[in-house]
């Protein structure tokens, strides 16, 4: 990724990091396998640099571009950077106020256009938070004028990824529902949330709130039949299939991706089965793994993650 922020340097445009990518920089955690850039420069100016750029946009950006890192083994690790050529100003992620801070890549320093810092700042303290309490209330506002859709994705990442203090679900569900516009997410932008949620430390945050305001019922429907699925108290006394999806993410040992994945689909299957007596979910695993394959190819995931996922 550096070489492609110099390129954009050394051709005289800007280089930044925003949105997740920002925020990502500032609180230290793992680089996801992608990263929102925003530059003065225009399509055409990207495409004389980039050969292999992606436009008309993806449905996340103006233009993307794929890459791979290098590994020891057969391949390299796929990345991709999502370009914003778009006056910053009129970004559609800055209705989400959070994700408003900025890192320009040639002066290595923060931007706080919308004085958001308070906030992080409460953050970044942890345990310590309630020496440097919240603007309260400071998600007022956090999404006028967006996309309702949007805006749910947006607040399970602040939930998953960074422990924002959200307000309760009959709250959050009235400003949500003050919201006009409507755009389904395409596949791309639907895999980019799956994606950065599961890379995340409390993962099962976010599908909870996307699980109670209806948007897994509407575009993961593989998820949210798990939670008509019920286990037996004597072997499963968190509760349904979705209860205890959930609650697997609570003893990850590690963030790996695939692993990560192959836990949330792990009994996609179950609703798939038949139970007779004493057997119950007969060869949910086999179904399981059929309706996990279509689920991520309708995601559109690269096929090779697709058949680790299976495997596991």
């Amino acid at each position: 990724m550096t070489e492609i922020f110099q390129g954009l340097l050394d051709a005289g445009f800007q280089a930044e990091l925003i949105s997740l990518s920002a925020l990502d920089r500032y609180f230290r955690l793992p680089a996801l396998p992608f990263a929102f850039v925003y530059t003065d420069g225009d399509l055409t100016d990207l495409a004389r640099l980039f050969e292999k750029l992606r436009f008309p946009g993806p449905s996340v950006a103006d233009a993307a571009l794929d890459y791979e890192i290098p590994t020891a083994g057969v391949g390299g690790n796929p990345r991709t950077i999502f370009f914003y050529c778009r006056d910053l100003r009129t970004l559609p992620l800055v209705p989400y106020t959070f994700f408003t801070l900025t890192f320009d890549w040639k002066t290595q320093r923060f931007r706080d256009p919308q004085g958001i810092y308070p906030l992080i700042r409460f953050l970044w303290r942890g345990k310590k938070a309630e020496a440097f309490p919240p603007p309260a209330p400071w998600w007022e506002g956090l999404f006028q004028g967006a996309d309702r859709f949007g805006a749910l994705m947006a607040a399970a990442v602040l939930l998953a990824r960074y422990g924002a203090p959200l307000p309760d679900l009959t709250t959050l569900r009235g400003v949500l529902g003050q919201l006009t516009q409507e755009t389904p997410p395409e596949p791309e932008t639907q895999r980019t949330l799956l994606t950065t949620l599961l890379s995340s430390t409390h993962p099962e945050a976010g599908f909870a709130l996307l699980k109670a305001l209806g948007f897994i019922d509407r575009f993961w429907p593989e998820l949210a039949q798990l939670d008509d699925v019920d286990h037996s108290k004597e072997f499963h006394p968190e509760g349904n299939a979705w209860a205890h999806t959930l609650e697997t993410f609570q003893y990850r040992k590690t963030l790996d991706f695939t692993l990560s994945l192959a836990l949330l689909l792990h009994d996609v299957g179950k609703p798939l089965s038949s139970s007779d007596g004493a057997h119950r979910f007969d060869k949910h695993a086999e179904l399981g793994a059929l309706a996990a394959v279509k689920f991520l190819e309708r995601l559109g995931f690269p096929n090779a993650l697709i058949t680790d996922v299976r495997f596991l």
